[in-house]
């Protein structure tokens, strides 16, 4: 058994290399694999869905499923990092990376309907499948051809 520091280390090199994804072969529902879920699934086995394994695939690389298409959506619970924000935190993203934040993820903080939340900055790197275009954060879904 490896231990927790190679899995994460050997899961951090793979993620690098692209965007990865878990997908359903039943629903179809994708959800992107961040270092963490990686090293996870390295270590205990993939997730199931719909009473199946999910499969692992680089949307840089994979075509979407017949009769669907992949489209960028807005993505609200993300927001652009200024330039403040960019010289005084650092990224979230994996332990001990340096690079200046772009963007930050609004995370609900004080428990069920508080209203409160925290602001967890991520540089371009550590945006877990997103893109910033038109000065927004952009997320890749999958949807129904029409």
């Amino acid at each position: 058994m490896l231990v927790p520091r190679v899995l994460h280390a050997v899961a951090t090199d793979v993620c690098r290399q692209g965007d990865y994804w878990l997908r359903c072969t039943v629903c179809q529902n994708e959800f992107p694999v961040t270092d963490e879920k990686f090293a996870e699934c390295l270590s205990s086995g993939w997730p199931k869905c719909c009473g199946q394994t999910m499969t692992l695939l680089n949307v840089a690389t994979e075509p979407p499923p017949e009769g669907y298409r992949y489209q960028w959506k807005l993505d609200p619970a993300w927001k652009i990092a200024d330039q403040f924000q960019s010289q005084h935190y650092k990224c979230r993203g994996a332990r001990g990376c340096t690079a200046k934040p772009v963007a930050f993820l609004r995370r609900s903080w004080g428990g069920a309907g508080s209203g409160d939340f925290r602001r967890w900055f991520y540089c371009a790197g550590h945006l877990y499948g997103r893109v910033i275009a038109n000065g927004e954060v952009l997320q890749r879904v999958l949807t129904e051809n029409e």
